[in-house]
């Protein structure tokens, strides 16, 4: 079934449009829109009443005619849905424009100062924790041993507990989905030169890709339904692979674990009603802060620029934090409202129960962990000297009831 696509509401808005356009720094020119628009609706009265004339009088003349019509409106129907389908979201008024965030919250412990030693690729060697999967997988893959691979499952347990507390439902995901339902997410490269996703080569007839995040299958789930207002929100998380086929240019981020063609990420996901959204982008903001805070490191939530934006969200805050080997900050998380952008592409509604209609609802997605970034900030702030001058870890006691095996290299704080 075809997105529910908003013609009316942009082509009454259409200068808001063009300049969210530029905002969002999104080459596409809508001065043709009101024509195509105008000539869609123009062909389909004409189709309409030559279809009640028909009824009237059948002629053979008639029937030419409405064929004509018929395709004629196809054409321009297609044409306007083309170009509506490659319009961003609308955009929260308070994001900043220029391009810069807006830092509104800090927090954590005082930064470490910024030193090459505390690099997390040199530590995570010292302690013969982490081997290059290039031979296996190729450039953009890594492997975690001993500490750091126990330190990736205890962070997921870590942060699905906080989720599960706050009422978020555990669910778990395929990896592998349909190429459909991650465009009808808004996961489409602006041009071919910076597509992010894995297709699968054997799936022709119902495209398959892998998940770039675990956002789409959790959007995918209500997919063409109808819900209750009293069933909302829905709340969701989940554990899933996210795979990103272009993990960014060469230099320092495609090094060690910042930047990886494939890595563990903790989602979450809410479906509210209309008027419920920036309540529930602020409750996920929340339970990223319990995992930062509960974690010990220093912290940044960052409201985002249009320019930040992509195609979907239209608010989107970062948290980012201090990684002194990198000297800088980096982010680990983000937490995005899409209002109704999303399901009128999945066709998400719910019958509203003052009104009785049927209202798209709005959805929401928040990182809880993205796993290598959490590794990477815990070693660059975390890596000590014991007292025989050997390396180990200073780790938050948060995580010390989900470790497994170990501990001898490992200080509980």
């Amino acid at each position: 079934m075809k997105p529910r696509l908003n013609f009316k509401g942009v082509k009454n808005e259409i200068e808001y449009f063009k300049k969210n356009n530029i905002n969002r720094n999104i080459k596409l020119d809508l001065n043709s829109f009101l024509s195509i628009y105008n000539k869609s609706t123009t062909l389909e009265n004409e189709l309409n009443k030559t279809k009640n004339e028909q009824t009237k009088q059948q002629t053979k003349e008639l029937k030419l005619v409405i064929k004509e019509l018929e395709k004629n409106l196809k054409f321009a129907k297609d044409e306007l849905f083309d170009l509506t389908s490659q319009i961003p979201n609308k955009s929260h008024p308070k994001s900043p424009i220029n391009n810069e965030p807006n830092e509104i919250l800090s927090g954590g412990p005082t930064a470490t100062p910024s030193t090459p030693l505390r690099d997390h690729l040199n530590i995570a060697n010292r302690l013969n924790a982490i081997e290059n999967a290039s031979d296996i997988s190729g450039n953009g893959f890594t492997i975690l041993k001993d500490e750091l691979a126990v330190l990736e499952h205890a962070l997921i347990q870590f942060s699905l507990n906080i989720a599960v507390e706050n009422g978020y439902k555990l669910i778990t995901i395929p990896d592998i989905v349909k190429l459909d339902i991650a465009n009808r997410c808004g996961f489409l490269p602006r041009d071919n030169s910076s597509n992010q996703t894995y297709s699968i080569t054997n799936s022709s007839d119902n495209p398959l890709c892998l998940a770039g995040t675990a956002e789409i299958p959790l959007a995918g789930l209500h997919y063409n339904q109808l819900l209750n207002q009293s069933s909302l929100p829905l709340k969701y998380v989940a554990c899933g692979h996210a795979f990103r086929a272009e993990a960014g240019a060469r230099g320092r981020d495609t090094r060690g674990l910042y930047r990886l063609h494939q890595f563990t990420k903790v989602e979450l996901f809410s479906l509210t009603d209309e008027k419920s959204s920036d309540s529930m982008l602020e409750e996920i903001i929340n339970v990223q802060k319990q995992v930062v805070e509960a974690l010990n490191l220093p912290y940044r939530i960052l409201d985002m620029p249009t320019q930040e934006l992509g195609a979907s969200a239209y608010r989107k805050y970062d948290i980012e934090a201090w990684m002194p080997g990198r000297g800088e900050w980096g982010e680990i998380s983000s937490a995005s409202n899409c209002i109704d952008y999303q399901s009128r592409r999945l066709l998400i509604r719910y019958k509203d129960t003052q009104s009785g209609g049927n209202i798209f609802a709005h959805t929401l997605n928040g990182t809880a962990a993205a796993i290598p970034r959490l590794i990477l900030a815990l070693i660059e702030n975390g890596a000590e000297s014991d007292e025989d001058a050997n390396i180990r870890l200073a780790l938050p006691k948060a995580l010390q009831k989900y470790w497994i095996g170990k501990e001898d290299r490992i200080r509980w704080q």
